[in-house]
């Protein structure tokens, strides 16, 4: 498990100190390091929990060597030395063992978006910037098994591990949303893209939101 944090700020209006008190706020889900990194208009916050990415060349976020890419991501690839291997034979090189960050990285440079997705096999939730397209890709896992949530505020799009994150979010007011209250009394879930709280949604199960 691990946590992630993306401010799309075109204003620059998100300083380094609300990001890293967003932060504060899921540092349970990545006591192995936090990580920043700030591209052309998007702000990036990984919380990292080491499993499979254990050496520093894997750190989040994960840049390309061209450093106009930048992904963060949660989660695990199940599929990842398979698609490693492809990767390989088509002369990507890689600068890691076996982190299943890098795989994700060099298959959306060579693949795109779309062709990534379609090959991946895992519970995931992630995030790419790419100053070269001037997209920012979000993404959830095909069973929506890892939590992306989204809140636009202010004339910023935010993406979140979780609801709390947004609790540091100057002015925002953190809400109950009533109309969904019934909805997660009784199923004790609220069904995407709908949350418990007002103003914030989340990803669907298998949604790519291209910006």
């Amino acid at each position: 498990m691990c946590g992630i944090i993306v401010a799309i700020d075109k204003f620059n209006k998100v300083g380094a100190r609300q990001l890293e008190s967003m932060a504060s706020r899921i540092t349970h889900r990545g006591p192995d390091g936090l990580g920043t990194y700030y591209a052309r208009i998007t702000k990036l916050v990984h919380l990292r929990l080491a499993i499979i990415d254990g050496d520093q060349a894997a750190n989040q976020p994960m840049v390309s060597d061209c450093g106009n890419i930048t992904l963060v991501f949660n989660g695990e690839i199940y599929n990842h030395r398979q698609l490693r291997e492809e990767l390989e034979k088509k002369g990507l090189i890689f600068k890691t063992d076996h982190s299943d960050t890098e795989v994700l990285l060099k298959g959306y440079i060579y693949w795109g978006i779309d062709g990534l997705i379609k090959r991946l096999t895992g519970i995931f939730a992630f995030v790419i910037n790419d100053d070269l397209t001037g997209n920012i890709h979000a993404v959830r896992d095909h069973f929506g098994i890892k939590p992306l949530y989204k809140l636009i505020f202010d004339d910023v799009i935010y993406f979140a591990s979780e609801l709390k994150a947004f609790k540091e979010i100057p002015s925002f007011k953190f809400e109950l949303n009533l109309d969904r209250l019934t909805e997660h009394l009784y199923f004790r879930h609220v069904a995407a893209p709908n949350t418990l709280v007002k103003g914030i949604n989340k990803l669907r199960p298998a949604e790519i939101q291209s910006i």
